[in-house]
């Protein structure tokens, strides 16, 4: 964990030099009005739903699919308000780029949601080593893609495909090396579990 914790500091000391030199002032406004529509809905899922998974005294795949399948469910539903929020935002023309931002940030989102399954199982394992692992590899790739792209000359872009890349390469991990397969179904029995362990979410 420290060495994680040490990893993302540094690295996010080298991403803000470059992003200084490389994005201006207002680009880089675009990009904070874009993450702050992403913090704004990614609260009401974010990790949220890790609890009836990790504390659940009998886990069964019913009731992992069924959490799962409400996650991609409040995802994908989330992910439409935000690309609503895209929409309304590049119609006013007054801050041009934050549109397409927003768009990728949504499907990070909806991928982050739905990894909140497979991450609680982790947890519940007590495989933190492994999290940790992943998370410093996620963090090193998204600020070679971010450096790169910088580089390259997509800008504001760049940004916000980094932390998509991040999302992606933790999503692989945590599917590929996990033993569960998930299905899309849902059980009305077991939402009862979640309604105990989440209420302020399903509220």
């Amino acid at each position: 964990a420290i060495i994680g914790q040490g990893t993302t500091a540094v690295l996010s000391l080298v991403n803000f030099a470059v992003v200084g030199r490389f994005v201006s002032p207002n680009e880089y406004g675009s990009f904070l009005l874009a993450m702050m529509v992403l913090t704004a809905t990614q609260w009401l899922a974010l990790n949220a739903y890790k609890e009836p998974v990790v504390q659940a005294k009998d886990l069964g795949d019913s009731l992992i699919n069924s959490v799962f399948t409400f996650t991609v469910g409040v995802g994908a539903l989330l992910c439409c308000i935000m690309l609503g929020a895209a929409w309304y935002l590049e119609r006013g023309g007054s801050t041009p780029g934050v549109g397409a931002c927003i768009v990728v940030l949504a499907l990070k989102l909806v991928i982050d949601t739905a990894m909140s399954v497979p991450n609680a199982l982790r947890v519940r394992k007590l495989e933190f080593k492994f999290l940790a692992r992943v998370s410093i590899c996620a963090n090193i790739a998204a600020t070679v893609v971010n450096v790169g792209l910088l580089l390259a000359g997509w800008g504001l872009l760049s940004l916000v495909l980094s932390q998509m890349v991040a999302s992606l390469l933790t999503a692989g991990a945590l599917l590929y090396t996990g033993q569960q397969r998930y299905r899309l179904r849902l059980r009305r029995a077991d939402l009862a579990v979640l309604g105990g362990y989440s209420p302020h979410v399903i509220l």
